[in-house]
């Protein structure tokens, strides 16, 4: 496919609160021994349409950290308790170059 249509800032904007919306919603989850979190900032990631092992949706960026991988370390974890296991993009959505630049 082609470049897609730019949003306007408004929009982004409405991205912006949906993923700050997500981040309230998640807090008191990922405070709970045992619990993780793997959040993309990109919105079309965080909907994750089959991309379980895919490498360009590691979060946080070029770590490797892919939903399989996360997950596969989570639950050998599991049960243990040993600190956070939280894996978030720290760039908000378009900052995080691979997502605000795909084609």
């Amino acid at each position: 496919g082609g470049r897609q249509q730019q949003c306007s800032m408004a929009d982004q904007r409405l991205f912006e609160s949906l993923h700050e919306a997500h981040a309230r919603s998640w807090a008191a989850l990922v405070e709970k021994p045992g619990n993780g979190l793997w959040a993309p900032s990109c919105i079309g990631h965080t909907l994750a349409e089959g991309k379980w092992t895919d490498p360009a949706w590691a979060v946080p960026e070029g770590s490797g950290n892919t939903m399989a991988a996360v997950v596969q370390r989570w639950l050998a974890r599991a049960g243990s308790g040993s600190g956070a296991f939280v894996y978030a993009d720290s760039a908000a959505w378009p900052s995080n170059r691979r997502c605000a630049h795909e084609e």
